[in-house]
């Protein structure tokens, strides 16, 4: 609980220091919820199952698309295949990276 909360923090303070302001945030393609739920456009939200993790949970598979991990959430991130999850994704060097994730119910 501690990592993920550093990692909130970190991930804070780089969205002030870019100067992404969450109060000027619009409902675009992302939808009003991405906005109320705090992603900003740096950020998207993936709601999935997960079809597989690599040994090494580097990765994931969900919707068709490999997602990268942050070795942070390496750590205490127990997903699984046929997990339903929201991932929250930031693209980093052109790859999306999975920056923190909720287990979600899809019904």
């Amino acid at each position: 609980m501690f990592k993920r909360g550093l990692i909130v923090l970190s991930l804070i303070a780089v969205i002030g220091f870019y100067g992404i302001n969450l109060a000027t945030a619009q409902d675009d393609s992302m939808g009003m919820k991405d906005v109320e739920m705090g992603i900003t456009d740096a950020e998207m939200g993936i709601k999935g199952v997960v079809t597989s993790v690599a040994e090494d949970m580097s990765s994931l598979m969900i919707n068709d698309q490999t997602i990268m991990i942050d070795p942070e959430l390496k750590d205490y991130m127990n997903i699984e295949a046929g997990d339903s999850v929201e991932l929250i994704v930031n693209t980093v060097d052109g790859k999306k990276v999975v920056v923190d994730f909720d287990y979600i119910d899809l019904e």
